[in-house]
């Protein structure tokens, strides 16, 4: 994500954003894909609670997959919903801020934006609980952060080398760790953490103060994103090591062996990755490797496998 308190303004930040509004088409060949599988869409998804939904993000499944699934599963009612870019918010923030540098240029460069999918969900209801698909535009969070920051005092230049903008290395590093120790920060996909900052609760009293404690927010995220990414790396070379182990486990399974479908195979065996690599989704590539080793039939040198 593009660091908005570095030396750039909010306007340029956004004149150099990618604005192809690249989810549209997913949106319809999703519809067009619901409507060949005879399933019937509905435009909204009700409030769902954390407590009682799957998520699976693009990472793990395309959107076809996932409708797929639905009809495999035999629901007949998908949920579908999309959230679109409004120039308007811009101006709104301005309006309601008043003397905000470069406004004319912001204005213009979020224009660009107006009418883009930003966000798309897909859910259905199966057997007590909800499972939802999703995935956001890469210009989701710039934006939405930029909003966030049209201010007087964000868009001044920042003391990027004073007490008053760093926190102490100390707290630093606890914040860093807490976040590391936060089990939905770990495990969720990568675009989702800076989304955290304003809810999760060590970092919601530094966003409530405002500059320059906000600011710091920033590097915290960032510095355990990067984190848990090399954490998820050096999780997937172990499990690699291991892979035609966990092939015969994975073939042993009683969810692996009620699959009848490559669709829901790879679903199982995404879930047995997520579980033995201590919570981290792994790269489909190495899903789809392991489905392929537990499916060799015993004479290519898993005897034991079922």
């Amino acid at each position: 994500m593009t660091d908005l308190h570095d030396d750039v303004s909010p306007a340029a930040v956004v004149a150099g954003m990618d604005a192809t509004d690249v989810l549209s088409p997913l949106l319809a060949a999703a519809r067009e894909q619901t409507e060949a599988s005879g399933l019937t869409v509905f435009p909204d998804l009700p409030e769902i609670k954390a407590s009682n939904v799957v998520d699976v993000f693009a990472d793990r499944m395309d959107v076809a997959e996932f409708v797929n699934l639905a009809a495999t599963v035999g629901c007949r009612l998908l949920y579908v919903r999309d959230e679109r870019f409004r120039a308007a918010e811009v101006d709104d923030a301005i309006e309601e801020e008043g003397d905000v540098p470069d406004a004319a240029a912001l204005r213009k460069a979020a224009a660009r934006f107006d009418g883009n999918i930003v966000r798309f969900e897909v859910a259905f209801w199966f057997d007590g609980i909800w499972h939802r698909w999703q995935t956001d535009a890469p210009f989701h969070d710039p934006l939405e952060d930029l909003i966030d920051n049209i201010d007087n005092d964000s868009n001044r230049p920042r003391p990027h080398h004073t007490a008053e903008w760093q926190l102490s290395q100390e707290e630093h590093d606890r914040l860093v760790q807490g976040l590391l120790d936060d089990r939905e920060f770990l495990t969720g996909p990568r675009h989702r953490r800076h989304r955290l900052r304003e809810e999760h609760p060590l970092l919601a009293p530094l966003m409530e103060a405002g500059p320059p404690k906000s600011h710091a927010v920033w590097r915290i995220v960032q510095e355990a994103t990067e984190r848990v990414d090399e954490l998820r790396e050096q999780a997937a070379r172990e499990l690699r090591t291991r892979l035609p182990e966990l092939a015969q486990q994975l073939g042993r399974t009683t969810e692996y062996r009620a699959t009848r479908t490559r669709k829901l195979r790879l679903q199982v065996a995404a879930e047995f990755l997520t579980e033995h690599s201590g919570g981290y989704p792994m790269p489909t590539a190495l899903r789809d490797e392991i489905v392929e080793l537990a499916q060799q039939p015993p004479d290519e040198g898993n005897a034991s496998l079922f």
